[in-house]
C-alpha cells in the first residue's frame, strides 16, 4: 500500500485537530448545562473536522484549504459560551495579581486610553482579522500544501490556547479597559469597541488567541520566504492585547509560546511525506534525463 502523501496527513491532522478542540469543550458544557446557543458553534466545529476526515485522496479543492479559516469565529465564540456557563472558576484575581508585580502598580493607567498611541495599537488589534484570512490567499499561491499548512496551524494555535481557557479561565478584561467613558480616537478604537461591545470574550483570555494565531502564522509565512516584517506585526498584535487593555499582560507571553509550538508543529507535519515527494519528483526528473 502506497504511504499517505503530504496533503492527507495534513489535512487528516487539522481534522484531528479541530476535533481536538470540539470535543473537550462539548463535554464540559454538558456537564455544566449548556444550551443550543453553546453548543451549535461546536457542532459546526466538529461537523467541519468529521468532512475533512472522510476527505480522500490528494487533490485540494477550495474547501479543503479554506475550511480552518471559516470555522475559525465558531471556534472562537463556542468555546467563549462554553466558559461563560461556570463563571465560578474564573481567576481573573490571579491573573491581575501577576499584572500588578510585573507593572508595579495595580491595573493599567487609563492614560493609556483615548489617544493616538491606542488607536495605533488598535491598528494591529483589528488588523489581525483581516490578515488571518487574507494572508491565506497569498500562501495558497506558493503550494496546495503551504495553504493547508497554514490552516493547521492556525488550528493548533486556537486548539493549545482553548485547552489553556479550560485550564485557566478568566476574563481579561481590566477595571481600566473598554468599555470606558473615553471617546475614540479613531476609526480603528471604534472599531474595536464595536467589536467588544457585540462579543464580549469573558474567560477566554490566558493565552491570548490574538497572538497565539498571529505568532503561529507568521512562522508559516516566514518559511514560505515572506518578509521579516511580519515579525513586527506580530509584536504589534501582543502589544497591543494588554496596552487597549482587553487581555492581562501575562495573557500575550502565553500566546506567544502558544503560537512558536503550533508554528513549530505546523511546519514540522508530514515532513517526511515531503521529503519524500521531492525526491520522487527528483528521480522522475533524473531518468527523463
Amino acid at each position: 500500500m502506497e504511504a499517505p502523501g503530504e496533503h492527507h496527513i495534513l489535512r487528516q491532522t487539522a481534522a484531528w485537530t479541530a476535533a481536538g478542540f470540539a470535543v473537550p469543550y462539548g463535554v464540559y458544557g454538558v456537564v455544566h448545562g449548556a444550551g443550543p446557543e453553546q453548543i451549535l458553534p461546536l457542532g459546526l466545529v466538529l461537523a467541519a473536522a468529521l468532512l475533512a476526515m472522510r476527505t480522500a485522496g490528494e487533490r485540494v479543492g477550495p474547501m479543503g484549504a479554506l475550511w480552518p479559516v471559516l470555522i475559525w469565529p465558531a471556534i472562537y465564540q463556542g468555546a467563549v459560551g462554553i466558559l461563560q456557563l461556570a463563571p465560578e472558576r474564573y481567576i481573573d484575581a490571579t491573573f491581575a495579581r501577576a499584572d500588578a508585580l510585573l507593572l508595579g502598580y495595580p491595573g493599567p493607567p487609563r492614560w493609556a486610553l483615548g489617544g493616538p498611541v491606542e488607536e495605533l495599537a488598535n491598528a494591529f488589534y483589528v488588523s489581525y482579522y483581516l490578515v488571518v484570512p487574507l494572508a491565506l490567499l497569498w500562501v495558497w499561491r506558493r503550494s496546495d500544501a503551504a495553504a493547508l499548512r497554514y490552516g493547521l496551524a492556525l488550528l493548533l494555535a486556537m486548539t493549545l490556547c482553548g485547552w489553556g481557557w479550560l485550564l485557566a479561565p478568566a476574563g481579561g478584561y481590566h477595571p481600566a479597559g473598554y468599555p470606558t467613558g473615553a471617546e475614540a480616537f479613531g476609526p480603528f478604537t471604534r472599531a474595536a469597541h464595536l467589536l467588544y461591545a457585540n462579543n464580549p470574550h469573558f474567560a477566554a483570555a490566558f493565552p491570548s488567541s490574538h497572538v497565539g494565531v498571529a505568532v503561529a502564522l507568521v512562522v508559516v509565512l516566514r518559511s514560505l520566504g515572506a518578509s521579516r516584517v511580519w515579525w513586527f506585526w506580530a509584536l504589534g498584535v501582543a502589544l497591543s492585547t494588554f496596552y487597549c487593555q482587553y487581555h492581562f499582560v501575562v495573557d500575550a507571553p502565553g500566546g506567544w509560546v502558544v503560537g512558536l509550538v503550533a508554528g513549530g508543529a505546523a511546519l514540522a507535519v508530514a515532513a517526511p511525506a515531503r521529503s519524500a515527494e521531492v525526491a520522487a519528483a527528483l528521480e522522475r526528473i533524473r531518468r527523463r534525463k
